[in-house]
């Protein structure tokens, strides 16, 4: 029997049967030359592909034209959410701008466990794998079974039966020592054996005990990024780490290894954040926007721009160019308003108690408003809500009523309404709202306490 490594504890086997968790997917060299620090070469670079993965994995895009270049692996667990969302989006957008790949993929809604071993075991088998990058916001939670945590000089493998998920009990019938707890410190072991170069970006507090771990192993390189690091620091991040994993110089290496965990305030981070341009930053921004999480609130002006031109090219019919605009700006105007709380959509697709007027006198606006509020609904855009309830609703827009009927149908928007208002002020992209028509109000008469008729405006 082999001694497992220091990191491992004396459950170390030399061959064992396959574990009930081999990795499943539900989808579809070993050398990488190393690469300088000029955005040429950053941009150079291709991916041949992205899997998403929690307790499974999914090939999420694949680029048979670019095999041998970089595995792209994406945590989608329950626990990316809140700050952990944006830190995940920016840090892809970061690795895939420049890229054929950026804006080819869907990152899929988070849901479920981590299941990181049983995702690099499935780009293991990849023919001439390429540098895998690790995007993770927490430790490994799944594994259960024999792990490979060393090659011995002979070609021999030193193995642990070891447990991730504290719940596996081997019942094959033959005796086997007690199965060893998973640490950090294991999984770096498993992810040095594994022969290829790895690079593993921690994003929050959770994958901080992991990183810290990775430090001092050949072929082994890690990151680290914070809550409340800003988009310039993100990305700064990714490209050092990129760059230093592919030989570039820098202080937190030594020799090809790396000796301190790569953070934002890194030497080597903080030169590449001093060197971006504002115009770079224009296009990280853009791609950030164009790097979609399923199912994920909307936080980014270009982000919101990007889900709604999905929805705008799906649909199914014809809109002339000079009415896109119009119809755009009436939309953003519902979406700001209901963000304040759940609005019919009659208050910009009603005849009669609209906020805004028709453009142009173009009479399919309504129309083509209406079908769209329901497609932004079911592209995550926009939140669908019970119906205006009996009684109907009455709204008060610059000092006017506007009524609804009982049963009209109501969205919410949980969208933040910067990033609404940004791109509702951006006159390239939508007619700004003060360039609308006004609604139409119509006027009736009303009794003052005297007797006389006084003209009040009500819809």
């Amino acid at each position: 029997m082999s001694t497992p490594t220091s990191s491992s504890s004396s459950g170390a086997i030399q061959a064992m049967t396959t574990p009930p968790n081999e990795p499943q997917c539900n989808s579809a060299s070993n050398v990488t030359p190393d690469v300088g620090d000029s955005k040429a070469d950053d941009d150079a670079r291709e991916i041949y592909m992205v899997v998403a993965f929690n307790h499974n994995h999914t090939e999420i895009y694949v680029d048979d034209a670019a095999v041998g270049g970089d595995i792209i692996l994406v945590d989608i667990s329950g626990s990316i959410c809140g700050p952990n969302a944006i830190l995940l989006r920016t840090a892809v957008a970061a690795m895939t701008k420049g890229t054929k790949s950026h804006g080819k993929f869907v990152i899929p809604r988070p849901d479920g466990a981590t299941g990181i071993i049983s995702a690099v075991k499935h780009c293991l088998r990849v023919p001439d794998c390429g540098t895998i990058y690790l995007f993770t916001d927490g430790e490994e939670n799944c594994w259960r079974g024999p792990l490979t945590i060393k090659n011995e000089d002979d070609g021999s493998k030193i193995m642990v039966d070891v447990t991730f998920d504290g719940q596996w009990t081997p019942d094959d019938g033959g005796y086997r020592e007690p199965c060893t707890p998973g640490t950090p410190a294991i999984l770096a072991d498993f992810l040095q054996a594994s022969g290829v170069k790895v690079c593993i970006l921690g994003i929050g507090g959770a994958a901080k005990p992991m990183v810290d771990e990775m430090l001092g192993r050949k072929n082994v390189y890690c990151g680290h990024i914070a809550h409340g690091a800003d988009t310039r620091a993100v990305i700064s991040t990714v490209r050092t780490l990129t760059r230093i994993s592919k030989g570039s110089r820098s202080s937190v290496t030594r020799n090809g290894t790396q000796h301190a965990l790569l953070v934002a305030l890194s030497d080597d981070v903080q030169e590449a954040i001093q060197k971006m341009t504002p115009a770079e930053m224009d296009e990280f921004e853009d791609a950030v926007g164009t790097t979609i999480i399923s199912g994920h609130a909307i936080v980014t002006s270009s982000e919101l721009k990007a889900h709604m031109e999905l929805v705008f090219n799906a649909y199914d019919e014809p809109i002339p160019d000079e009415h896109v605009k119009d119809i755009k700006a009436a939309l953003l105007l519902f979406m700001i308003a209901a963000t304040g709380g759940e609005m019919p959509g009659a208050l910009i697709t009603s005849k009669h108690s609209a906020v805004i007027g028709v453009p142009g006198g173009w009479r399919p606006f309504r129309r083509h408003c209406n079908r769209l509020l329901s497609r932004l609904a079911a592209a995550d855009i926009l939140n669908r809500a019970p119906a205006t309830p009996a009684g109907g609703k009455v709204i008060t827009e610059n000092g006017n009523q506007h009524k609804f009927a009982a049963g009209c149908a109501q969205y919410g928007c949980s969208i933040i309404p910067a990033a609404i208002t940004d791109v509702a002020e951006d006159e390239e992209y939508c007619t700004p709202r003060d360039k609308l028509p006004g609604p139409k109000i119509k006027k009736r008469k009303r009794s003052n306490s005297s007797g006389s008729a006084k003209r009040v405006r009500v819809n």
